[in-house]
This record gives structure tokens, C-alpha cells and sequence, in this order.
């Protein structure tokens, strides 16, 4: 595999293994949906303004280069698709990796996953929108999902960058965040820097993916879940960075 790894003016830092990653600064953002747009889900509600602290975000999602990298020095299982043609491309986002692997690269990288509702105030930015271009479902994009037959390659979706100019968050893979999932946390989560529930069974998916058809499955308020343990070819990830100075 290359080394290439897309850049960006947006990216301002970066982790151990040389990813850009974007600044998102601290304050409050609404999280979750109250007004049934796209098919509302009842884990969506209710509506909250949670504030955040600055953290940093990988500008793209996580790629196989970088993955082989990792496995390579520590080690580590590799990815379940890595000899499948469709979904070893070196800048499409790796799939086939649990939780736990996800987890363990983000420690090695000198990260961490992001918790639910940074992915979602990465995605969504502040002024309430329901999709990353905006408030209607109608996508920018050049290719409709529905035209998709594999991961497409990260930084090709320059339509559906996210407010903070993040891209793929609904159009590469959905991604694993921090979180345990609990179908009505946000009626009792903190109202700042939640981190979810302390124990569960699954955890929380974040964004949509390549096999998506419908433009609902993009909604930045959308949540899913699965077992930890599940590596499937529509799921990958991108790590965050606590930032400790203030803004």
C-alpha cells in the first residue's frame, strides 16, 4: 500500500501517524431531533443543547494505508476485508474492524473515538441543521448513493462536508464512536461533555454509508448501534484528540 494520504487547508493538527485533524471549538450545539424530519426515531429525542469542550477531529476517515500501518508495527489482527479488491483500496476508509480494533488504533495513533455527541457536532456544526450541507435532504453531490458499489475514496464527497469542512461524516462508512447505546440517554445525559451511558451491550454507529439508497440515512441525528464485537464492510472509523488549552 502508498503512503498518499490526502491534505486539506481545513486540517490543523494532526495525531502520531501524521492524519490531519480539525479544530472544532468549544460551545453549545443542539444534539438529537424533536420536529420528526426523515423519519424521526424515538432514541433521536429530545432535542438538547449540550456544550463541548475544543477538541480535534480526523479530517477524513481512517484508510486502509493507515490501518496496514498499524497493524504492521504492533501487530495488531488486520482489518476482515484487507484481500477483498472492493474494499482494499489504499485512501477508502478500512472496514471490517470492530470496536475494539477501532479503539486500540486511535490509542496507538495518540488519539481516542470520539464520543457520540462530538461526532454529531462535528457533522451538524451549531445553527440545528439536519443534514452536513444544510437543512433539506436534497445532497450537493456529484454521484447519488445509489450509483455506489464500494467505499467511495475518502475527500472525493466535497459536497457533503460537514459545517467545520470535515468530510465523508454520511457518505463513506458509518463509524464507530465512544459511546454505549441506550435508546433514551438524551432524556437524562449530561448537558455538558457527555460520554453515554457506563455500561451496555452495543455501541453507538455514527453517520450513513456507501450502501445507503435513501438520503434519510443521512441525517446528522440518526443513531445506530451494534455489537462491539461485529466487523462489517460498511463500518470504520475516524479518531478525536482532547485538546486541553482553552479557546
Amino acid at each position: 500500500m502508498t503512503s498518499a494520504q490526502p491534505r486539506d487547508a481545513n486540517a490543523s493538527a494532526t495525531g502520531n501517524e501524521g492524519a490531519p485533524m480539525v479544530h472544532i471549538p468549544s460551545g453549545p450545539f443542539i444534539m438529537g431531533n424533536d420536529h420528526g424530519v426523515g423519519s424521526m426515531r424515538i432514541d433521536e429525542t429530545p432535542a438538547h443543547t449540550v456544550y463541548l469542550d475544543t477538541y480535534d477531529i480526523d479530517l477524513y476517515e481512517v484508510t486502509n494505508t493507515l490501518y496496514f500501518r498499524f497493524v504492521e508495527e504492533t501487530g495488531h489482527r488486520p482489518s476482515t476485508f484487507r484481500k477483498k479488491k472492493k474494499f482494499n483500496g489504499p485512501n477508502q476508509p478500512v472496514v471490517g474492524v470492530s470496536w475494539d480494533d477501532a479503539a486500540a488504533y486511535c490509542a496507538w495513533a495518540g488519539k481516542r473515538l470520539p464520543t457520540e455527541a462530538e461526532w454529531e457536532k462535528t457533522a451538524r456544526g451549531t445553527d440545528g441543521r439536519q443534514y452536513p450541507w444544510g437543512l433539506l435532504k436534497e445532497s450537493p453531490r456529484a454521484d447519488g448513493k445509489a450509483k455506489l458499489r464500494r467505499p467511495p475514496e475518502i475527500g472525493s464527497d466535497e459536497g457533503g462536508k460537514s459545517p467545520f469542512g470535515v468530510y465523508d461524516m454520511v457518505s463513506g462508512v458509518r463509524e464507530w464512536v465512544a459511546d454505549w447505546y441506550l435508546t433514551e440517554y438524551y432524556a437524562k445525559s449530561p448537558d455538558r461533555n457527555p460520554l453515554g451511558p457506563k455500561t451496555g451491550f452495543k455501541k453507538v454507529l455514527r453517520g450513513s454509508s456507501w450502501m445507503a439508497k435513501s438520503e434519510i440515512s443521512d441525517r446528522v441525528a440518526l443513531r445506530r448501534r451494534d455489537s462491539p464485537s461485529n466487523r462489517k464492510n460498511y463500518v470504520g472509523f475516524r479518531c478525536a484528540m482532547t485538546q486541553s488549552a482553552q479557546d
